[in-house]
């Protein structure tokens, strides 16, 4: 019923229409299903473009380009490094709204747009045209993140903004004090453009600086003295730790449910402090290549599971310094050789620490481990 409720709201904005019979479809049309996605409070509807062989005909040639964590810590950071002292910055995310039912259809694309999904009224299926980029089709991804690059060029080229794309985010920071005009002027390209912004308290929140994207926290309140942090927020903290909770008290795994997580739990590591994680996330990740379930989970997983949920809960946050910090390069080898007579066989290993340059200081060691 959420799912069928879901549909007739895109009807009345103008993103589908329909309901129609199936003597409105052609030789030509192709039909694909929805379904739905619970995500959180909210159920997206989901058009299944592979189902219908659609995305198999598909062929993207170019690389996909979005803004991650990375690329905003690193336009923070340049900021920093190119102005003087007492800078102070906020930011924000602006999100747009329904960002692909903002995009048409070509008219030649409109019979490979039907949709099928389950009348509980009628108790039959019912078809729909979509008149927007469908959430599903892998086309749509390409055809966004077009649109999505332009706006940004746009932003920076003609608006002088300092801001990132991810997708549907666009993550803008500015100096503190020139808020309302930064603003303005975000809100008067995506106008002109013809682009709608989400709206509501959760969706639009003012500059600020301490501010939340792409599930991380970013900590801009430190950069007069020269660096700021990164965090997994709390909601991502809490929705990490239930999973591995529920995993433990069931005592099994899914190859699906591994891959997944240990995709998140990457992403999340990416946020702490230091690089710890790789042992756990390798016992996690391997099941993830298994054709079978896991059950019961045995001592290694249930012990990596443990191990990192607890790092994700208290660890410290990355932190992002632009102090005059020297630069070590550590290089490290080894050589193990067969025996022969009147040479050297064994085992070894050794390593070169540099600073910035091999002119600027240099250390070597090196040792023979033996071959027990």
């Amino acid at each position: 019923m959420k799912l069928w409720q879901a549909t007739l709201e895109e009807v009345e904005e103008g993103f589908l229409t329909g309901p129609w019979s199936i003597e409105h479809l052609n030789r030509e049309s192709v039909v694909s299903p929805r379904f739905g996605l619970q995500q959180k409070n909210k159920l997206r509807p989901i058009d299944n473009f592979t189902a219908s062989h659609i995305n198999n005909a598909a062929g993207v040639q170019e690389r996909f380009m979005v803004d991650t964590v990375d690329e905003i810590c690193a336009m923070v950071k340049a900021w920093m490094q190119e102005s003087g002292p007492g800078l102070k910055l906020v930011g924000k995310t602006y999100d747009l709204r329904k960002a692909y039912r903002q995009l048409a259809l070509r008219k030649a694309h409109l019979d490979f747009a039907w949709i099928s999904v389950w009348d509980p009224v009628q108790e039959a299926p019912a078809l729909f045209k979509m008149e927007t980029l469908p959430f599903g089709a892998t086309a749509s991804v390409s055809a966004f993140l077009r649109m999505s690059q332009a706006i940004k060029v746009i932003g920076i080229t003609h608006g002088s903004l300092v801001w990132s794309s991810f997708y549907d985010d666009f993550v803008c920071v500015c100096k503190a004090g020139t808020e309302e005009q930064t603003d303005r002027m975000v809100r008067l390209i995506f106008r002109s453009l013809g682009w709608s912004l989400s709206a509501g308290d959760e969706k639009d929140k003012p500059f600020a600086s301490r501010f939340q994207a792409l599930g991380v926290e970013f900590d801009l309140s430190t950069v007069e003295a020269g660096y700021f942090s990164v965090r997994n927020t709390d909601s991502r903290k809490t929705e990490l730790s239930e999973k591995i909770d529920n995993i433990l008290l069931q005592d099994e795994l899914e190859p699906k449910v591994a891959e997944s997580l240990r995709s998140r739990l990457l992403f999340a590591e990416g946020q702490l402090y230091g690089r710890f994680a790789k042992l756990a996330l390798q016992r996690i990740g391997a099941i993830g290549f298994r054709s079978n379930l896991v059950k019961p989970l045995g001592c290694e997983v249930e012990r990596a599971l443990k191990w990192i949920k607890e790092r994700i809960l208290n660890a410290a946050p990355r932190r992002i310094d632009t102090g005059g910090r020297r630069t070590y390069y550590m290089f490290l080898d080894g050589a193990c050789t067969d025996e022969q007579s009147g040479k050297w066989t064994g085992t070894s290993v050794g390593g070169v620490l540099a600073v910035l340059l091999w002119t600027c200081g240099r250390q070597q060691f090196g040792c023979d481990v033996g071959t027990s």
